[in-house]
């Protein structure tokens, strides 16, 4: 987990990332590796929003979706292709990584 820190002369601020409020889950990351899988091997944060009532019964947010590609990115389960447009309307199609499986 990440964690930054930044010095200041009269004191010392520590910024967390989302993942440390947000942890993967070994339950999700194979849903999402499904997910891959059944489009093809490509898939983007968008296509784990097929995950969103899943991720709901957990009691989870929706940013659990980068905590889970960062963790499948550490076990080099799979890789950034490039980035595209967001196909969500909420995120107003700002581009977001395109990731494939590894084989």
């Amino acid at each position: 987990m990440a964690v930054f820190v930044q010095t200041n002369p009269k004191k010392t601020v520590i910024h967390k990332t989302i993942y440390e409020y947000c942890n993967s889950s070994a339950d999700l990351e194979q849903d999402a590796l499904e997910i891959a899988k059944h489009l093809g091997g490509e898939f983007t944060a968008d296509d784990l929003h097929a995950l969103d009532e899943s991720v709901a019964q957990m009691k989870k947010t929706t940013n659990v979706y980068g905590a889970i590609i960062n963790s499948l990115l550490d076990q080099k389960k799979i890789a950034l292709i490039d980035f595209v447009p967001s196909r969500r309307r909420q995120s107003h199609h700002r581009r977001i990584g395109r990731y494939r499986l590894v084989r």
